[in-house]
């Protein structure tokens, strides 16, 4: 716990860049955006699949000269958020044990956020065509770029602590928030700025 104090939640600099855990995969050349959105939709499923061996411990324990390393790291990255503060951070968890585990991801377009369920009413994920028909109409429903609020993520912590303060004063705001920090993870759909 200490160690997740001193290296993460304390820092104040930006996390973009420096801290946040993210993937990043090889430049792609889509031939237009419905290529994109099944590309999009099969990463999805791949980290459901992914998030499924987290929820039931099932991942391969890693090892170092034999030795078993430590996983907590794994299951504290899905369902998890980092919540700016004014003078530190916190970081929370949503375990799948829960009984209201978050049960959708937030795909960004156009600056707009949604939450989007992945899981249908028996609580089983959306297989990949259903996953690419909730994107195609996050895609339907944003064909305009909004205010990229998303950037105020980017600044210094203090700052944005103090910008998150102010928002969630708001109860719209406040309800928009938990809904962010609630997802499963972020989808960004978005061109480069």
């Amino acid at each position: 716990e200490w160690w997740k104090n001193v290296a993460y939640l304390d820092y104040r600099i930006p996390l973009v860049v420096n801290f946040n855990p993210a993937v990043v995969f090889p430049q792609q050349s889509y031939r237009g955006k419905d290529e994109q959105l099944r590309f999009a939709a099969k990463l999805v499923s791949g980290v459901m699949d992914y998030k499924a061996m987290v929820d039931d411990q099932s991942l391969p324990v890693e090892k170092l000269g034999g030795k078993p390393l430590c996983m907590m790291q794994y299951y504290q990255i899905l369902s998890a958020c980092r919540i700016p503060g004014l003078k530190k951070d916190s970081h929370t968890i949503y375990p799948s044990t829960d009984p209201n585990a978050p049960r959708h991801i937030n795909v960004i377009h156009n600056n707009h956020i949604f939450s989007v369920d992945i899981y249908d009413g028996a609580g089983r994920p959306l297989n990949t065509e259903q996953i690419y028909d909730q994107l195609q109409t996050v895609v339907n429903q944003s064909k305009f770029a909004a205010t990229p609020t998303g950037l105020l993520t980017t600044m210094d912590r203090d700052s944005w602590g103090k910008v998150y303060a102010d928002l969630v004063k708001d109860k719209k705001n406040s309800k928009n928030m938990l809904a962010i920090q609630r997802s499963i993870f972020v989808l960004c759909l978005d061109k480069p700025m």
